[in-house]
């Protein structure tokens, strides 16, 4: 027989299967003895009798939940109430899109962003560029109305094509000029550059300036409600960038990062941009999340404001503690 599995490979594999078989195949008699069971390889054509086991009635078990009191449960009945007031402070004469814009982005942004245009176009060599701000504000005007009608090509907006060509862009600016313009935008000086391999630098210190007189913009056009909520934000993006994240749970799911913290009816009142887990530029008290949350909180301290953080990596003990001392009361997920 071994000769002849030297021979086969499949019958060698064959017969081992049926060996193993031959010697598992173990069954109880109605007198629970042991049948004899034959060795042949062969594999016999008489069935075998296999008594049917008893099934066991499991009761399902219903386990209540008990709840014990700990040394830090300081709840109670009377919720302390709410000392702020809401006010919105952009409400200009006329209400158009435009007046509620500029409220937001104010003609200091413009200014800067103006001298900073000029300053970059200089250091590149371009010494006689020149540029005003109400020219810089039909730049933004037009990049705007881009978004709504989009082309494969930028130029493809001042085509000689009647069909093609728009008006609205076309007339207000040549694509020269608007090229040049974008050619040369800069919102921060490049002398003050931090160190690329600082992994403490600032990752956004090409808009540092403008976001935090964004920042200051926000805070001015109207205070935070009484309940007010902390999650993410994704800016839609999918270009090259090192700051880029993917966040399969949004429906943008590509972009940049941000925490935010909203009231009731969407208005974002602070905002941080995220820089990733190696930034260790702020020294951290309740980890990286944690001092987000105090940082975005820093117009809510004493006013029994109602935060919601929607977002299961923000609660901690330590930071609800925090947040409790500050009058400001917490409730997460």
């Amino acid at each position: 027989m071994l000769l002849k599995l030297q021979g086969s490979t499949q019958g060698g594999v064959m017969f081992i299967i049926n060996l193993l078989i031959s010697y598992f195949v173990i069954y109880r008699s109605k007198n629970k003895s042991v049948a004899k069971v034959s060795t042949s390889p062969i594999q016999s054509k008489t069935k075998h009798f296999v008594p049917k086991t008893k099934r066991h009635n499991y009761k399902k078990i219903v386990r209540k939940t008990k709840w014990f009191a700990g040394k830090d449960n300081n709840f109670s009945n009377n919720v302390p109430q709410y000392s702020g007031e809401y006010q919105i402070n952009i409400i200009p004469p006329d209400s158009t899109p435009y007046s509620f814009f500029s409220q937001i982005f104010t003609n200091n942004i413009f200014e800067h962003i103006k001298d900073e245009t000029i300053r970059y176009a200089i250091q590149s060599g371009k010494e006689n560029f020149k540029l005003t701000t109400n020219e810089l504000k039909v730049f933004f005007a037009l990049n705007i109305s881009m978004t709504y009608i989009k082309y494969p090509n930028v130029r493809m907006y001042w085509s000689s094509l009647p069909g093609m060509r728009m008006d609205l862009i076309a007339n207000n600016m040549t694509v020269n000029r608007f090229s040049e313009i974008k050619r040369f935008l800069h919102f921060a000086n490049n002398e003050s550059k931090p160190n690329s391999n600082d992994p403490s630098s600032d990752k956004y210190w090409k808009l540092r300036p403008i976001l935090c007189m964004l920042h200051d913009s926000f805070h001015v056009a109207a205070t935070p409600e009484e309940n007010v909520a902390i999650d993410e934000m994704m800016v839609p993006f999918k270009g090259r960038s090192s700051q880029k994240q993917y966040l399969k749970s949004k429906p943008k799911k590509w972009g940049f990062k941000v925490w935010v913290m909203a009231n009731s009816d969407g208005y974002v009142n602070c905002f941080e941009l995220y820089q990733g887990a190696s930034n260790t530029s702020i020294k951290l008290h309740y980890g990286p999340i944690g001092d987000t949350v105090i940082r975005l909180c820093h117009g809510l301290i004493g006013k029994n404001h109602k935060l919601f953080i929607m977002d299961n990596l923000f609660p901690s003990l330590p930071l609800l503690r925090h947040l409790r001392d500050q009058q400001i009361l917490v409730l997460g997920t």
